[in-house]
């Protein structure tokens, strides 16, 4: 795929319709087998489908209502970029990657969010950035910021 459109397609549909449809393995199946993903939860880059496929199912576990709205989409070359609000409840367990889980707390947030992809054929690596500190503070886990 050497257009900006049909990038642009491929972000929208996966990263917009696929997760509010619920769509996970047409999700994983639009990134490349070696697909890499950073977000500012996790200590090191996120590497290949299975990985991607764990990251969504949990995400679907602890928010049963996420969805996703997109704000604004634009890209150059081989990047996208995909400006959103998420939003969801968290009604399952935060499952740790040191095996620990932390129960719901049954509240809501709402987070903006940016998604930059660097496409070909597939989406070949994703960048998450939202506010960590913000999200978590909502769902009741963390500072409240009141002094």
């Amino acid at each position: 795929m050497t257009d900006i459109q049909g990038k642009v397609r491929l972000v929208e549909e996966t990263w917009v319709d696929c997760l509010n449809e619920r769509l996970i393995e047409q999700f994983v199946d639009s990134h490349s087998r070696d697909i890499t993903m950073h977000d500012p939860t996790f200590q090191k880059p996120a590497v290949g489908r299975q990985v991607l496929k764990r990251w969504i199912t949990n995400l679907f576990d602890m928010f049963p209502d996420y969805k996703i709205e997109k704000k604004h989409i634009f890209g150059q070359g081989d990047w996208i970029c995909l400006e959103c609000v998420e939003s969801g409840t968290l009604t399952g367990a935060i499952k740790g990657t040191n095996g620990k889980e932390t129960p719901p707390t049954g509240k809501s947030f709402t987070s903006n969010e940016v998604v930059v992809c660097r496409c070909t054929d597939k989406i070949e690596e994703v960048r998450l950035y939202y506010d960590v500190l913000g999200l978590m503070a909502q769902l009741g886990l963390g500072p409240s910021g009141k002094a």
